[in-house]
């Protein structure tokens, strides 16, 4: 394995085409291959890297007509790779921020109700975890991949939404959140422990980075085609969704409570309380129920039922199979198991007619001996 494919290997399947075709953009920027850049990097000074990253910006931008975000995108896959092989672009805290600012635009995409929804029905189960427990939890992305199987099974998933997952520490500061549970995600996240009865309770939902959520969101806003101009779409996009709507409904330290953010010791209120002021933002939060939403939401869980259908169906088609192969294979073992009676038959034939003509001769070299004797008296 070469170490282009040892990089793309270590990501995850959802995210490795996106991958690809950025680190392609760059061979062709630097005009070497893969094997020739990690030299070149090992043997240069740093600051000439920095400077090929800048450029290598502007030329996706300028030569490839690629937008602000996307060169974005592609100069942290260059950088990614790079520290894969420990031999990372150093850059300084303002450097890194310049770039930034530089690479992406400066406002990020509000999502109607309409885009969550459309962006919905043409995703995959786990596109559909991302995007729907997303904007129902409201965490930074570094946060959210950390749930566990264990952390939604111990949960009652029949009891009303919304449904209070316990406190979570989050990594940013160590403050504790309290997410919930809404009408849209439940059907999702039911139908991914169903289809993982498998997993460990402490195994990870989605093996995705932080890092990664952006771009999966992003190219789940391309296939719905969501027209966002030069806004930014990126995870954070989903944690102001949410605090957009709940600030509209509750005091500002009941929603930063919920999502996470620091507030004064004596402004926490109980769970209850956060449950129902959450409840009560609820018709806001949810863009499968209510109205053509409705049937928006019957659409999204006949899909879920029926990826989960096709993934059954796959399965009895391999069972069928090893079912049709153990019947080849029985088959064989009665057809060999007859042929090996055959030849023991055969075989005890050919013994009695060996023993008849050893009998035989036996007799006839007797006779043989007599008449020589006779021969030898006269």
């Amino acid at each position: 394995m070469n170490i282009e494919e040892n990089w793309l290997k270590s990501l995850s399947a959802s995210s490795r085409r996106i991958y690809e075709r950025d680190w392609e953009y760059f061979k062709e920027f630097t005009g070497m291959t893969t094997d020739q850049i990690l030299e070149s990097k090992k043997k240069e000074e740093n600051g000439k890297w920095k400077s090929k990253l800048l450029a290598f910006k502007s030329w996706l931008i300028e030569k490839k007509d690629l937008s602000q975000n996307t060169a974005r995108t592609a100069t942290g896959v260059v950088r990614g790779f790079f520290n894969f092989y420990e031999t990372p672009i150093r850059m300084t805290r303002n450097e890194k921020i310049r770039l930034d600012k530089t690479a992406r635009s400066t406002r990020d995409y509000k999502f109607t109700r309409k885009d969550v929804a459309k962006m919905a029905l043409i995703s995959d189960l786990e596109e559909q975890y991302i995007l729907l427990f997303g904007k129902s939890v409201g965490l930074r992305a570094n946060d959210f991949v950390k749930f566990t199987y264990g952390d939604f099974r111990q949960l009652d998933l029949e009891s009303e939404v919304p449904i209070y997952m316990g406190e979570f520490a989050t990594q940013k500061k160590k403050v504790i959140a309290n997410p919930f549970i809404d009408s849209d995600s439940l059907p999702i996240i039911k139908a991914i422990l169903e289809t993982n009865k498998n997993k460990a309770d402490s195994e990870r939902v989605i093996t995705v980075r932080g890092g990664e959520l952006s771009v999966i969101l992003q190219r789940i806003a391309e296939k719905a085609n969501i027209q966002h101009g030069d806004a930014r779409i990126r995870f954070h996009c989903l944690r102001k969704w949410l605090i957009t709507r709940l600030s509209a409904s509750m005091a500002e330290s009941s929603w930063k409570q919920i999502v996470g953010k620091a507030i004064s010791e004596d402004a926490y209120v109980s769970t209850d309380l956060l449950r129902t002021a959450y409840k009560n933002a609820l018709k806001d939060i949810s863009v499968m129920k209510g109205g053509n939403g409705h049937s928006a939401k019957v659409e999204l869980l006949e899909k879920a039922v029926k990826q989960l259908e096709d993934e059954n169906a796959g399965r009895k088609t391999r069972i069928d199979l090893l079912q049709d192969e153990l019947k080849t294979v029985k088959e064989d073992k009665t057809e060999l198991e007859k042929k090996f009676e055959d030849g023991a038959k055969s075989l005890e034939k050919l013994q009695e007619q060996v023993k008849v003509l050893s009998d035989a001769f036996l007799v006839y070299q007797e006779g043989v001996k007599q008449e020589l004797q006779k021969k030898a008296k006269k």
